[in-house]
């Protein structure tokens, strides 16, 4: 395949990927709003904060077109290059993890209780939805089971 056309290919792949980072963006923003309103039910899910691994693919892209632009590196370039790379990795994964347990950390503070009934859990992603107080949280399990 041509170069020309695969990065074209892969430009459009990390615009789509920058759109999802900044959906992922508005749907923390909107999670912390609510938090910091009170309102009476916070509702996330726990791959919320796994959107910021979307920067991930257009960074690398950009380092490997950066790479095809200059001469070819020394190897110890290449491998300090390559080691930064995968601690880079690391980091975005660790951010993801660490700003979904930072949103229930929030909720907790601010006084929010964990409404462990009516939150659930799907192949990708666990639903969290945190409540004011208990009575909330009972009014929720009743219409989800259909109680009233």
């Amino acid at each position: 395949m041509n170069r020309k056309i695969s990065h074209a290919i892969f430009l459009v792949g990390d615009i789509f990927f920058l759109w999802l980072l900044w959906l992922g963006y508005q749907e923390f923003n909107m999670d912390l709003a609510n938090i910091s309103k009170q309102a009476e039910i916070v509702e996330f899910n726990s791959r919320a904060g796994f959107f910021i691994v979307c920067i991930g693919l257009p960074l690398i892209h950009l380092l490997v077109f950066i790479e095809n632009l200059f001469p070819p590196l020394s190897k110890k370039v290449h491998k300090i290059v390559n080691l930064g790379l995968v601690f880079f990795v690391a980091a975005i994964l660790s951010a993801g993890f660490l700003s979904s347990f930072w949103l229930q950390y929030r909720a907790e503070n601010a006084g929010y209780i964990y409404c462990r009934n009516v939150s659930g859990v799907s192949a990708l992603a666990k639903n969290i939805i945190y409540t004011k107080d208990m009575e909330i949280c009972e009014q929720l399990i009743e219409a989800k089971h259909g109680l009233k």
